[in-house]
């Protein structure tokens, strides 16, 4: 099993800053504010410039979406091929809804990794996400279109519990996704933020889930770095004494040392073709 720390070698840019026009309500913007922030094309440049003076590998570029569920990428497609070719630096978006000819760009852009999250529960799409006049038709078109048009390693990302706490679609996703034979899926858990929001899925049913889909899924399974506190403390364990996970994001230390895990300084969704700079 391998232990991911992306932090110092794999840095998150918002190029939205603390801006995202949906403001979904499990979210509501607070995973960008522990993002660096690149609001244009040429700042983020630079950005990248800076970074991999100090030995950054790798940038996940991110932000907030558009009404539309989109992230507003296009303007940095060049910036980022620019980046790609100058500086030898990994790069990994996370796009969100995309059409055929964005997928063909990002491609264009030399991109290495989309991280795609296959939600195929509409009321988490149109009530949650704020997304009115969509649902998971239009999620999987993108992530057909990704798959057939888009960059070399899609990773898709299951988000568990986001409804209201429920398991859901969840179980449906993983047999969707099953069938492109990802090398990867990533297992996100609703976290609720400090002071509000609804509580977590229970235990037991993420369990459920994550022994389905050890079973399907013929990559790697990976528990992403979203999750409750209380399931590091009580899944963790669990998950790496049992080997149910391939990857796991930020476990504890005391988990590093006493099962001998191999530490990579990157995002989990990176493929094991692209993992050698940051072993």
């Amino acid at each position: 099993m391998l232990a991911f720390i992306p932090y110092p070698k794999y840095v998150s840019v918002s190029i939205t800053g603390d801006f995202c026009e949906l403001n979904c309500k499990f979210c509501r913007g607070r995973y960008l504010k522990g993002m660096i922030k690149a609001e244009s094309p040429q700042a983020l440049y630079w950005l990248a410039k800076r970074l991999a003076r100090r030995g950054v590998k790798g940038l996940l570029v991110s932000g907030g979406f558009d009404s539309e569920g989109k992230l507003p990428i296009k303007p940095y497609l060049p910036t980022l091929r620019s980046i790609k070719e100058e500086l030898g630096l990994i790069i990994s978006v996370h796009a969100g809804m995309v059409d055929l000819e964005t997928a063909k760009a990002l491609r264009r852009s030399k991109v290495d990794v989309i991280d795609y999250e296959v939600i195929l529960d509409d009321v988490v799409i149109r009530d949650l996400m704020n997304l009115r006049d969509k649902g998971k038709e239009d999620c999987l078109k993108s992530l057909k279109a990704l798959i057939d048009e888009g960059p070399p390693f899609i990773a898709p990302h299951v988000p568990v519990g986001f409804r209201y706490g429920k398991v859901v679609r969840e179980f449906e996703a993983l047999e969707v996704i099953s069938d492109y034979n990802p090398y990867a899926v990533i297992l996100l858990i609703y976290t609720p933020p400090r002071g509000g929001g609804f509580p977590p899925p229970p235990l037991y049913e993420v369990m459920n889930l994550i022994s389905y889909a050890k079973r399907k899924v013929k990559g790697e399974l990976a528990l992403g770095c979203i999750r409750p506190k209380e399931f590091k403390e009580l899944l963790d364990p669990v998950l790496v004494r049992e080997g149910l996970m391939d990857r796991i994001v930020l476990p504890a230390l005391s988990l590093v040392r006493k099962y001998g895990l191999r530490v990579v300084g990157s995002c989990c969704s990176l493929p094991k073709e692209l993992l050698a700079d940051f072993l």
